[in-house]
């Protein structure tokens, strides 16, 4: 018998397997990582951590400013953060100023707002939260919002008055604000906007998840 007949003969029987076997043995392969797991070790970054702490420092009734700076391109890599983020402070019952500095923000932030459903936390529009809508003009923008809030914006995303707006009544500027969280995919460059136009000169602490 040749080397030949015999590789011939070997793939015949391969070939001759029946397919309900193949995808049994398929399962099973799939299925032991599951049953007998290898044991990795889950590695938290510092910049993960410390973030997290931020959040975990707020207190009832904090105001937070949060920032959605993202486009479409970025959806599946921020908008999972921006949700966890959310939801984590839904219990801490924070206060909470939406703005977005990203054309493609609006709709991105009614996306995520879906999958938050702040109402399932207790939370109601305008009192625990508020959203700006996109303000043109980034870093000019970004400064003079840190300045003077309502001379910049009269109005919400809805078309509300600002000043008819609950959770905006002792809101008017950057020090009004305990925290600020951007995410951020950078191609608007609202990163370096928030650290030079309010983290630096106003001293508020400023959280970002950003990619490149």
């Amino acid at each position: 018998m040749t080397d030949e007949h015999l590789t011939k003969t070997t793939w015949d029987r391969l070939e001759g397997i029946p397919m309900w076997v193949i995808f049994l043995i398929a399962i099973l392969l799939m299925s032991w990582p599951l049953l007998r797991p290898i044991g990795l070790p889950v590695v938290v970054e510092p910049e993960t951590k410390d973030f997290f702490r931020q959040l975990e420092q707020l207190k009832q009734g904090d105001n937070v400013l949060l920032s959605a700076d993202y486009e479409a391109g970025a959806l599946s890599i921020l908008e999972p953060g921006l949700v966890a983020t959310w939801k984590y402070l839904g219990p801490k019952q924070v206060k909470v100023v939406v703005t977005t500095f990203s054309s493609q923000g609006p709709p991105l932030y009614e996306r995520a707002i879906k999958k938050i459903i702040p109402e399932s936390f207790g939370w109601k529009y305008g009192e625990n939260w508020v959203f700006m809508g996109y303000i043109p003009g980034m870093e000019t923008a970004m400064a003079a919002f840190a300045k003077n809030i309502r001379a910049l914006v009269t109005v919400d995303y809805y078309r509300t008055p600002i000043d008819a707006i609950p959770v905006m009544k002792n809101i008017n500027r950057a020090e009004d604000f305990k925290l600020l969280i951007s995410f951020t995919d950078g191609t608007a460059e609202a990163h370096t906007g928030w650290i030079k136009q309010v983290q630096t000169p106003y001293k508020l602490t400023y959280i970002v998840h950003v990619i490149d």
